[in-house]
């Protein structure tokens, strides 16, 4: 395959790729091997996604388990740990909820959190912190 035909396959439609250019200025200009393009452009990619996509701050895993740990408490001692740091209760269609009274406890009030904003974190983590307080009192 001849490095023309090569060219047209890896961009298409009439575009000659990263080392096109016209005139006087394709004899200028140095040749920017393929690979370097590759990832220069890879690299820009993905600093644009970072900072267009927000990072949750807490794990799923780490929701899950003390989701789970929850599974052994009573209902009511549910609510007032989350009800105590203002983490609002949500009514999810029952299709969205695990068969669990206490795990679909815990995802209502999972719902009222925007798992990127450091203050709805904040509510969270200070939840957490009860249940961590609550097992070492134990």
């Amino acid at each position: 395959m001849d490095s023309r035909t090569e060219e047209l396959r890896r961009f298409p439609c009439g575009s000659a790729g990263p080392n096109a250019s016209s005139g006087a200025d394709a004899l200028q200009r140095p040749l920017v091997p393929r690979s370097r393009f590759r990832a220069r452009f890879a690299a820009g990619v993905r600093q644009q996604n970072k900072s267009s996509m927000a990072t949750e701050l807490i794990s799923k895993k780490t929701r899950q388990e003390f989701r789970e740990w929850l599974v052994g408490w009573v209902l009511r001692k549910i609510e007032d740990l989350f009800d105590n740091h203002d983490v609002k209760h949500i009514n999810l269609p029952p299709e969205q909820l695990p068969s669990s009274a206490r795990r679909s406890l815990v995802e209502c009030y999972y719902a009222s959190i925007d798992w990127t904003n450091p203050a709805d974190v904040r509510k969270i983590l200070d939840v957490y912190e009860d249940i961590l307080l609550d097992i070492h009192q134990q």
